[in-house]
Formats: C-alpha cells, sequence, structure tokens
C-alpha cells in the first residue's frame, strides 16, 4: 500500500508540474501579444495579436517610385539676441514625420536575434519564387530620396496587422492577421546606383 501511495504522489507531482508549466507558457504568452488596432467603428471581443520582437536588416533594390504621407510637424523656429556689434541666436529647422512606402524585390535578410515562423515564410517565400516584390513601409524620410534601381540595406521590424471587425462580437482569428515590414530605417544614407 505504501508503493501505491508513493506511486500517487509522483504523479500528482508530475501533474502538478505539467499544470504550472502550462500556465506559465500561457502567462507568458499573454505577455508577448498586444490587442488589435481597432478600424473603423467595430472593435474584437477577444483576441490578440502576437508579437515580433526581432530586428530584420533586408537589402533589396528599388522597384517603384516611393510614396507616403509626410507632414510637417512643428515649424522653424528661432531666437535671436542683439547687443551692439554681437548678435546670439538659435534656429531649429522644421520637424517632419509621417511614413514612406518602399516598393522593392529582396536581396538578402538576417534577424537579430533571430527569425520568426511568420517571418520565415514571408522572406523563403521570396527567395524561391524570382520576382517577388515587397512593400516595405519606411519612418525615416530619407527614404523619399531612393529611386528605381537603387539598392539599399534597412532595418525593419515585422509587425503584425488585423483584419478588421465587421462587429463588436467579432472573434480574432488567425487567419484574420496579416504581417508587413514596418517600422523600417535605412542603415545609412547611401544607396548603391545601379546603372
Amino acid at each position: 500500500m505504501k508503493k501505491f501511495l508513493d506511486i500517487l504522489k509522483i504523479i500528482g507531482v508530475v501533474l502538478l508540474l505539467a499544470v504550472l508549466s502550462f500556465a506559465g507558457f500561457k502567462i507568458y504568452q499573454y505577455f508577448n501579444r498586444v490587442a488589435p488596432e481597432q478600424e473603423g467603428k467595430f472593435s474584437f471581443a477577444s483576441g490578440t495579436m502576437p508579437v515580433d520582437k526581432n530586428f530584420y536588416v533586408i537589402s533589396g533594390e528599388i522597384t517603384g517610385a516611393p510614396t507616403g504621407i509626410i507632414r510637417q510637424e512643428r515649424a522653424q523656429k528661432g531666437t535671436f539676441l542683439a547687443l551692439g556689434d554681437l548678435m546670439y541666436g538659435t534656429l531649429a529647422g522644421d520637424k517632419t514625420g509621417g511614413k514612406v512606402i518602399l516598393r522593392f524585390k529582396l536581396t538578402n535578410y538576417s534577424g537579430d536575434p533571430g527569425i520568426s515562423a511568420a517571418a520565415k515564410e514571408l522572406f523563403d517565400y521570396a527567395v524561391s519564387h524570382p520576382g517577388t516584390e515587397f512593400f516595405a513601409k519606411f519612418v525615416d524620410t530619407k527614404a523619399n530620396m531612393v529611386m528605381p534601381g537603387d539598392r539599399f540595406e534597412a532595418v525593419c521590424r515585422l509587425q503584425a496587422e488585423a483584419v478588421g471587425a465587421v462587429s463588436d462580437s467579432d472573434a480574432l482569428r488567425p487567419v484574420g492577421i496579416t504581417y508587413e515590414l514596418d517600422l523600417c530605417k535605412l542603415r545609412t544614407a547611401r544607396v548603391q546606383v545601379v546603372e
């Protein structure tokens, strides 16, 4: 009988460890996901968005003219003080913001610290299907200056986005999540011009 009780204790400990591991994994998932953005007047009743915390270094060749919305967020301003022949002052240029969308053919990519399953699927498709072109959203206003044929290198994030809800009772499902390269910045202020 004592041996039977010892076996029951071991089974109980194993089950307890399994439950705690599962609960810990669910807590980890909860804190590494975000609620989907709301588009339109409806919102999702349930569901969270996956968060890819990797940085992606991409290289490519521009195939289309840059498009985007750039707006002035702060006007140029300055202050000056003159005392006789001496003049002191400061001048700050205007501040612009917005996003630029670039269309390009991917030539190389890497992830830091790794590559998520969603990114691997996206990038591997381009490798296995020559001629595939990408769109990426740049928060770097220098991206306005690239021209078709330029070769560039940038750092981006892979961002999940939800297809909009059509009622307040919608539940977000994996099929309603899309991925895009976003928050990109050119790595340097130079591009390679292809002649």
